[in-house]
């Protein structure tokens, strides 16, 4: 078998390093069995999928498929399908 050389074993290293970045950075993103999940509906108003359905997602998932990150205008209302947190959520954009 042919040895690597130096350029070769640094090109693979670099790809292995990435690869294995990528996938904890899913791993430390995806939710937890113990999160509660919703069904949601995006107000006429948010910033991204505005009047759309989003159903048994968490509210982190939501934030994200809707554009919602501040506090000022309804973003989403949620109704829990599972998990033990609160039965309604709401989340805002600014």
């Amino acid at each position: 078998m042919k040895k690597l050389s130096l350029k070769s074993k640094i090109l693979l290293s670099a790809i292995l390093l990435g690869g294995g970045i990528a996938g904890a950075h899913e791993l430390v993103n995806a939710p937890s069995a113990q999160e509660s999940r919703y069904n949601w509906k995006s107000s006429s108003s948010a910033p991204e999928n505005p009047g759309q359905d989003l159903n048994n997602q968490t509210v982190s998932q939501a934030e994200d498929h809707f554009g919602c990150d501040g506090a000022t205008n309804l973003c989403a209302t949620g109704t829990k399908v599972s998990g033990s947190g609160p039965t309604t959520q709401i989340i805002n954009y600014d």
